[in-house]
């Protein structure tokens, strides 16, 4: 019985320092953001007092153009005058799309905390993040990442993957010069024509 009070003590004393010390940073962890079309991940760890290193990473889409027909529409060009053909002297081309994911793996910068604010070293006005508490967020000169949680890199490559899979049905009539046949958005695949 003496010796389940002490172990339970133990295990008690552990629980609470653990608790106690690892008190939530509000940077540290994964954020994410869409810039210029891309995904940009940006991992926070704390190391030290005061230190942090932070670690960039782009996800993209990476688009792969097929031309179905080469043969057949470099053979409607044949025998055709320089000047005064029109489109329905060629023909044509038809393409299948594909799209994947790319990821860039990004570099490692060191980055310090001061007066409630993390700066990025080497990057002067333009690495400083700045955490709004009544958001949750961080800003970085008006770029905006939402944390892990809120957000996951799945959730903004399934948005990302939306918008396409919309642009793709919404646009397809307004194809003039070529015709698509498929559209592979990572895996799902789109009959744009038959």
């Amino acid at each position: 019985m003496k010796t389940m009070r002490i172990l339970l003590m133990g295990v008690l004393l552990i629980c609470i320092q653990l608790l106690v010390g690892c008190g939530s940073d509000k940077f540290a962890g994964t954020w994410y953001t869409f810039v210029n079309g891309e995904i940009q991940q940006m991992g926070i760890e704390k190391n030290g007092s005061n230190g942090y290193i932070v670690k960039f990473e782009n996800t993209s889409v990476s688009v792969k153009k097929n031309m179905l027909n080469k043969k057949e529409y470099d053979d409607s060009f044949k025998g055709l005058p320089v000047f005064g053909a029109s489109k329905k002297d060629f023909v044509k081309p038809i393409y299948d799309y594909k799209y994947e994911w790319k990821t860039n793996k990004g570099t490692s910068y060191t980055a310090s905390e001061k007066d409630g604010k993390l700066y990025i070293d080497g990057f002067g006005a333009f690495g400083v993040l700045v955490y709004i508490e009544k958001d949750g967020i961080l800003r970085n000169n008006g770029v905006v990442y939402q944390k892990e949680g809120k957000t996951s890199l799945e959730k903004m490559k399934e948005a990302k993957k939306d918008k396409l899979k919309t642009d793709w049905t919404v646009n397809k009539g307004n194809l003039v010069y070529t015709k698509v046949r498929n559209v592979d958005l990572f895996g799902e695949v789109l009959e744009i024509n038959k």
